[in-house]
């Protein structure tokens, strides 16, 4: 009985002992980033940045993942494949005419690429104190989804913080100094769209601008070769004459076509602090914090609507998303923002054994050594990072991860920035599953929902079929017809019902 009695009580005891906290998980740098490949990645599933980290100068390189090119009236519907090119077709194929068959294939049974995830624009941070940095270093907790930057100037010693909030939607930016009047800094917007301003108000600043209407990446003399010209309404005209001498168009040039966006920037003082907002931009000065709310919303209304004439007001979006955020102080934001991603991201714990010297060492050192000096700790912490991508990229109510997360800088991006669905948009989710992050998928069934509608009018009208059908490509538009002009990946169809 006794014996019971000791093993009761030392299970309590070990049930009160705290459990010793872990070090957070951590990519880290002693140089900021020198081009976007270098930057840090922040994301709440629906606004994403790349944080440079910069101390004369900071970056943030801003997305919005429903912001793209087009809209469903540029998606191109004329394909059918008549009973009696498809038994023209198997027949060349059984003949082994390969090329004959292809040849037809493109020809005939071919539409054009899907539309392009857009950038979104910049958000540039001056800093107007001169001075050398020491002591820099800048990380990426993805324990808690938090983005620092660290340096002292003449003796001073700044820290920025920068996440993206699911909960709030929003990204928050917190600057702090450890002496009076450190900060003075100005801040504007920038966009690679020609359509896009920037004003300022009495509280905050806005940038504005419409996506193009049309993008295509072929070039004209790929179009022209292939005999395309046809399939290109808005770059050709009837006679298959080049109207454009560009294959980005912004509105007049096509009937005012686009989505909508904007971004809303209000900073808020802890303490005491100066500020002054003009269209060209913020200037903060004679304060030691203050932190930034950014909202950003587009006129996406659906996969089926016109963003242009049936769209959201991208302005209302984004000022009721930064009114109810600013219901919170920073603290709360981030206390907010932490314990929703760490409902996500502590649900599974991977250790390593690596080296206190490997563990000390820069992210990108510890990468150019991998391959030479085994170093577990590593593999185990890219293992968790590939978790944070997927809860910063896609989460319940959002777009599903497209080719480059929800992180995109070019107007003319790689593959369009979509979605390849015979395989690469599988292989983004292989890990939810896997990794405890279900919920992650949610984006993703709901685009697989949206792709029967489109795909049920391809099968009808393309191959007079019942059921619904998709093949390689589809963008936000969910576009379900073969394209472009290659058909051994286009006729892959790995989507149908």
């Amino acid at each position: 009985m006794r014996t019971i009695s000791y093993l009761i009580s030392f299970l309590l005891l070990a049930a009160c002992t705290e459990t010793p906290s872990k070090a957070p998980l951590t990519l880290w740098y002693d140089k900021p980033a020198q081009n976007w490949d270098e930057a840090l990645p922040i994301g709440n599933g629906r606004a994403g940045a790349m944080v440079f980290g910069g101390v004369e100068k900071e970056q943030l390189q801003l997305n919005e993942n429903t912001l793209y090119s087009g809209e469903p009236s540029v998606v191109f519907k004329d394909v059918k494949i008549t009973p009696e090119m498809f038994d023209k077709v198997v027949g060349l194929m059984k003949a082994g005419k390969y090329k004959t068959a292809s040849d037809l294939v493109c020809k005939n049974w071919l539409g054009r690429l899907h539309q392009y995830y857009q950038p979104f624009g910049d958000l540039h941070i001056q800093n107007n104190k001169p001075g050398d940095a020491a002591g820099y270093k800048r990380a990426l907790n993805i324990s808690d989804a938090v983005a620092t930057t660290v340096y002292k100037q003449n003796g001073v010693k700044y820290e920025r913080e920068v996440f993206a909030s699911h909960p709030d939607n929003v990204i928050v930016m917190h600057l702090k100094s450890d002496t009076p009047n450190g900060i003075d800094i100005s801040l504007d917007f920038t966009s690679p769209h020609p359509t896009a301003q920037q004003k300022g108000t009495d509280d905050r600043l806005i940038l504005h601008g419409q996506a193009p209407g049309y993008v295509e990446r072929r070039t004209f003399e790929q179009i022209e070769q292939w005999g395309d010209q046809y399939k290109h309404p808005e770059l050709y005209d009837a006679n298959g004459k080049r109207k454009f001498d560009k294959r980005m168009l912004y509105g007049d040039e096509i009937g005012g076509k686009g989505m909508f966006f904007e971004a809303q920037l209000k900073p808020v003082f802890p303490k005491d602090g100066k500020c002054e907002i003009t269209d060209a931009g913020i200037h903060i000065y004679n304060t030691d914090e203050v932190y930034f709310i950014l909202s950003m919303a587009t006129s996406f209304n659906g996969f089926d609507k016109s963003p242009s004439r049936d769209g959201i007001d991208p302005s209302a979006k984004a000022a009721s998303i930064l009114e109810k955020a600013l219901s919170y102080d920073y603290q709360t934001l981030k206390q907010r923002h932490t314990e929703d991603y760490r409902s996500l991201f502590d649900r599974v714990d991977f250790e390593l054994f690596s080296s206190p010297e490997q563990k000390a060492m820069p992210t990108d050192k510890r990468l150019e050594q991998f391959a030479g000096n085994a170093d577990p700790d590593l593999a185990a912490l890219l293992f968790q990072f590939g978790r944070y991508l997927m809860i910063s990229g896609s989460r319940p109510g959002g777009q599903p991860l497209n080719l480059q997360g929800i992180w995109n800088k070019d107007t003319i991006p790689a593959w369009n920035c979509g979605y390849t669905i015979n395989i690469n948009t599988e292989m983004n989710y292989w890990p939810a599953e896997l990794t405890n992050l279900s919920e992650c998928q949610e984006p993703l069934f709901r685009m697989i929902r949206e792709l029967s509608v489109s795909g049920a009018e391809t099968a009808r009208n393309m191959y007079n079929r019942r059921g619904w059908v998709a093949h390689h490509n589809t963008s936000i538009w969910r576009e379900s017809l073969p394209n472009d002009n290659v058909p051994t990946a286009s006729f892959w169809p790995m989507v149908q019902g």
